[in-house]
């Protein structure tokens, strides 16, 4: 179903969106007026500014130039700086290689071996350490403060090195450092090496004899002289450099000076601008630059006239937009009343899709019930059927079990008969066992007989007839045994005679109960076909039954089917005419709302009007 609004939600709907329009109006009116006022302000602080930021600017611009000079003649000096001194640094100590070198060569001319003795230094028996002017001519000849110095071991035995007092070092030692060098006949040198709390750029010489090490010579001059040295030369750059700073200073004035009256130009057309004077004209010699000034006071002039083009459109476009707002205010009343009709029509058309809807849906529930009760009795049939095939299915088991249970009577009857039979053919047996010991016993009495004469003749024969006697004892023992069991077997015959009699009644007996079970059998088996019948025409009947009932059931479905197809399209067409009487109301609502719009498009336009007065073209 489509969504309804009732007319209190439309009418609210429409207070909202007129509450809100109403607000957004109030907001841009207080907005331009904020602008309005910010531009003017910005104006004032423009024109009352603009000494100060060509000032600035003119700072600005000098900075810019004199700057980058100043960190480049720093750069230069500090790179001067550490180049001259490695520079000097190097050819300080190749000379005071040189220099050591002199001195090791001028005591190796001296024959013989060195010698020390009691803080003494000798060699080839000439004592070395009275000489100590020998050095003093090394110093007095170098144009720098070189001090010389000659070692035996790590003992300075002669020095041109004194102290604050102006004594000589003598006997003092060298640096285990440099002497772990030296002893390996390698040339110790040093920039930076500390005697007696002053700095030297120094070096050491292996001192040999005999190709042994035994000592050094040392050659320094002070870090103080090159040091000076290149203060002198940084002063003379630095003079330069002022000179050249100053020169720079008064170029990056000038330039700065016409960039700043240049930007000042443009700045005043800017500021016409923004009090809304579109009759301004960019200043001439701004517009003949060849710069990025000039380039900017171009853009200018482009972007004024563009303004007056965008100002004067909106100019025009507001006196368009006032007059359709009129026209959308009529148009908006017009279709009000269209839209008015239209939902009244539309709700009666609504009232009936929905009585519609609701006959058809009863007249499906009635057909559903049908249909439900159609389905109970095919389900019903479906069982019927069933248990009909059941029965025929119990009828056929039934009838193999009653064809298995005749011929199961028949094999008993035949089997009573051989049994009979047998039992007749046994008494016969019997009868001859029976004469047969009959006879045995005839025998047994004669034997017995013969036995005792025997004995009757033996006892006459005396001793002769003992043998026979026990010959004669033993046939009657046997005599009597055989007697003895011919009467039991007579006996025994005489009751399996009589146990034969009566078996052989029993059987008789049944042999009667068993034909008479196999003539019932027999009608029993006539009756379970008359019943496989009666079942065979009640499936045929359930069958036919089955048929018509499905045939009912599909009409039923097809029925129920048109029903629902009817309903649903009975309900889509009630639910469209109340979506259509929703959108009309909406419609309508909507045509109201525009109607408000077209009056507040009217009231920005004649807004609009007024503030396309605040520029001057």
């Amino acid at each position: 179903m489509g969504k309804m609004h009732t007319k209190a939600e439309r009418t609210e709907k429409v207070e909202e969106i007129k509450a809100e329009n109403r607000k957004k109006v109030k907001e841009i009116r207080a907005k331009k007026k904020e602008l309005d006022a910010e531009v003017k302000k910005k104006a004032r602080q423009v024109a009352a500014d603009r000494k100060k930021r060509r000032a600035g600017i003119t700072f600005r611009l000098f900075m810019l130039a004199i700057v980058p000079v100043i960190v480049m003649v720093l750069g230069l000096i500090t790179t001067t700086v550490f180049s001259l001194k490695s520079g000097l640094e190097e050819e300080a100590m190749d000379g005071l290689e040189l220099l050591s070198g002199a001195v090791q060569s001028s005591y190796e001319d001296i024959k013989g071996n060195y010698e020390y003795k009691n803080g003494r230094l000798f060699k080839g028996g000439e004592e070395l350490t009275i000489k100590p002017a020998a050095l003093d001519i090394y110093v007095k000849n170098s144009k720098n403060d070189v001090q010389v110095t000659l070692t035996y071991g790590t003992k300075r035995v002669l020095t041109t090195l004194t102290d604050n007092k102006g004594a000589r070092l003598t006997g003092t030692d060298i640096s285990s450092e440099v002497w772990d060098v030296v002893k390996t006949g390698k040339t110790y040198r040093d920039t930076n090496y500390k005697v007696d709390g002053k700095r030297y750029c120094a070096v050491y010489v292996p001192l040999k004899d005999n190709n042994q090490v035994v000592g050094c010579v040392f050659a320094g001059q002070p870090t103080s002289d090159i040091t000076n040295y290149i203060m002198q030369k940084v002063g003379t750059m630095l003079i330069v450099s002022a000179v050249v700073l100053i020169l720079v200073g008064i170029v990056a004035t000038f330039i700065a000076q016409s960039i700043s009256k240049s930007i000042k130009r443009a700045s005043v057309s800017v500021t016409k601008v923004a009090g809304g004077d579109l009759t301004v004209e960019v200043d001439k010699t701004v517009l003949k630059r060849k710069d990025e000034i000039g380039d900017m006071g171009r853009a200018l002039e482009t972007l004024i006239i563009k303004l007056r083009e965008i100002v004067g459109s909106l100019a025009k476009s507001a006196t368009d937009l006032g007059e359709s707002g009129n026209s959308i205010d009529s148009m908006a009343s017009q279709s009000s009343v269209a839209a008015g009709e239209i939902s009244t029509a539309v709700e009666e058309i609504s009232k009936g899709a929905v009585s519609q809807a609701e006959d058809i849906e009863t007249a499906t529930n009635e057909i559903m019930t049908m249909g439900e009760q159609i389905t109970q009795i095919v389900n019903n049939i479906a069982d019927l059927t069933k248990t009909s095939k059941n029965m025929e299915e119990a009828e056929n088991a039934s009838q193999d079990t009653m064809i298995e249970l005749s011929d199961a009577v028949q094999r008993t009857t035949d089997a009573v008969a051989r049994i009979a039979k047998q039992i007749e053919t046994t008494n016969e047996s019997v009868d001859k066992i029976g004469n047969a010991a009959s006879l045995i016993a005839d025998i047994a009495s004669q034997t017995s007989l013969l036995s005792l004469n025997a004995s009757i003749e033996s006892a006459r024969a005396g001793e002769a007839g003992k043998g026979f006697a026990v010959v004669a004892s033993e046939i009657q023992k046997l005599s009597s045994q055989s007697d003895s069991t011919a009467s039991k077997i007579q006996e025994i015959i005489t009751d399996l005679q009589n146990d034969s009699k009566e078996t052989l009644e029993v059987m008789r007996s049944t042999e009667v109960l068993v034909r008479e079970q196999y003539e019932k059998l027999a009608a029993t088996k006539e009756r379970f076909k008359e019943v496989g019948n009666g079942i065979n025409v009640s499936k045929h009947g359930t069958d036919v039954i089955k048929g018509n009932a499905e045939v009912c059931d599909s009409s039923r479905v097809t029925v129920v089917d048109v029903i629902s197809n009817l309903s649903a399209i009975s309900e889509e067409n009630a639910a469209s005419t109340q979506q259509t009487t929703s959108s009309m109301q909406e419609l309508n609502a909507t045509i109201n709302i525009l109607a408000e719009t077209a009056a507040k498009v009217k009231e920005v336009s004649d807004q609009l009007n007024e503030d396309m007065k605040y520029f001057k073209m």
